[in-house]
């Protein structure tokens, strides 16, 4: 990561802005943004395809600091899994992130990958990543 992104004097370096500006273009809130084409497509506006990883790492630092702005947008809609599952999918991401505080490090990396295919199959499910995501979101708060 470009260390010299967060200024430290608190103020919005121009990558910072670029990037805010294409975030409020994608037209989603940060927690539904993973696993999503406009996040492709916003890696590839700011001339980085293929880093979801490292632009959902800088907007959360960018929310983190209050610099991120809301997002108009509602997320997507609410999907649903009965209790048991959602008991079973707590225990799995505490397993692979350490603590659900830490769920934010996993969409984008292979965790998440392994995380997804072990809990379809535990509960003989079928959510794509999205899905999966925005469960795990809905979790934490």
């Amino acid at each position: 990561m470009n260390e010299t992104l967060f200024g430290d004097e608190g103020t919005t370096q121009p990558q910072q802005v670029a990037l805010i500006t294409q975030y409020e273009r994608a037209g989603r809130t940060l927690d539904d943004l993973p696993y999503t084409e406009e996040l492709t497509n916003l890696c590839a506006r700011l001339g980085r395809p293929g880093d979801e990883r490292g632009v959902l790492d800088e907007l959360l630092r960018l929310r983190k600091a209050g610099k991120l702005p809301k997002s108009g947008m509602k997320g997507a809609g609410r999907v649903k899994i009965d209790a048991e599952h959602e008991s079973t999918l707590a225990a799995m991401v505490v397993e692979a992130a350490g603590t659900m505080g830490k769920r934010d490090r996993l969409p984008h990396t292979r965790s998440f990958d392994d995380l997804l295919a072990r809990f379809n199959t535990a509960c003989a499910l079928t959510l794509d990543a999205h899905d999966l995501w925005r469960v795990i979101a809905r979790l934490a708060k």
